[in-house]
């Protein structure tokens, strides 16, 4: 994995969309909760690379109109264009442009081994995921009770 960088979603740079421009992959630490379960802050990062198309299931990063950078998954698409939500999410954003995608994410570093997004297992997960969109706040409601049971007990 020559030409990768590691880069902060928050101090995104020439640097960075230069190496992501000329083909390169970014090494993007993982800031925030909304694409858990699957990438955990301060722990998972994304190796993400430019495309040229993006598709249904599909982790971009992009940028929203107001200047911020987001990592999300693709959930759907319409005139308006992609149809975005994390995966702790409940709320769809959409209206995003594919002029606003800066790159895709094509392995996720999760306690330090990759993930290939191409791989069985990951294409499994992504579309059960998306498909209990409905069910999430169910779903991380169990979740949460679980662990904080969990830590009771442990402790």
């Amino acid at each position: 994995m020559d030409k990768q960088k590691i880069a902060s979603i928050y101090s995104i740079s020439e640097l960075f969309t230069d190496t992501l421009k000329s083909g390169g992959r970014v090494k993007l630490p993982v800031k925030g909760v909304s694409m858990y379960p699957l990438i955990r802050p301060a722990r998972d990062y994304a190796l993400i690379e430019k495309s040229d198309s993006y598709r249904k299931y599909d982790i971009i990063f992009y940028q929203r109109q107001d200047g911020s950078y987001i990592l999300h998954r693709i959930v759907g698409e319409d005139k308006t264009g992609f149809i975005l939500a994390g995966d702790s999410e409940t709320e769809k954003e959409s209206g995003v442009s594919s002029e606003q995608i800066l790159a895709k994410a094509t392995y996720i570093i999760r306690r330090g081994k990759e993930i290939n997004v191409n791989s069985f297992l990951y294409k499994v997960y992504s579309r059960l995921w998306v498909a209990m969109m409905p069910l999430r706040p169910f779903i991380i409601g169990l979740w949460l009770r679980f662990c904080k049971l969990r830590n009771k007990l442990i402790k």
